[in-house]
């Protein structure tokens, strides 16, 4: 058992250090090369995108026990912006 949470922790702590270096990347680079956009950072914003999935979970659920009307702000932190960087964006944009 002791295994199984430090392995969710180490899982946690890595997806937690990708999702913070996003917007660092973002504020760094005004056009990358198309070959680096596809090869790096989209499957960091596809890993993003599966990150953010899983907090939105308990993020939405206290959300809307607290302030119901602003379920769209952590569904657009958590989800609608890597989804748009991952899929939507033009290459070589980030």
């Amino acid at each position: 058992m002791k295994r199984f949470l430090l392995n969710g922790f180490a899982a946690f702590a890595v997806v937690a250090m990708l999702m913070a270096s996003q917007p660092a990347l973002a504020a760094t680079y005004e056009d990358v090369n198309p070959a680096a956009d596809l090869i790096i950072l989209r499957p960091v914003g596809l890993v993003m995108l599966v990150g953010g999935t899983v907090f939105m979970a308990p993020v939405g659920l206290w959300t809307l026990l607290v302030r119901p009307s602003e379920m769209d702000v952590p569904f657009d932190t958590f989800m609608k912006r890597p989804f748009e960087y991952t899929f939507i964006d033009p290459l070589g944009s980030h």
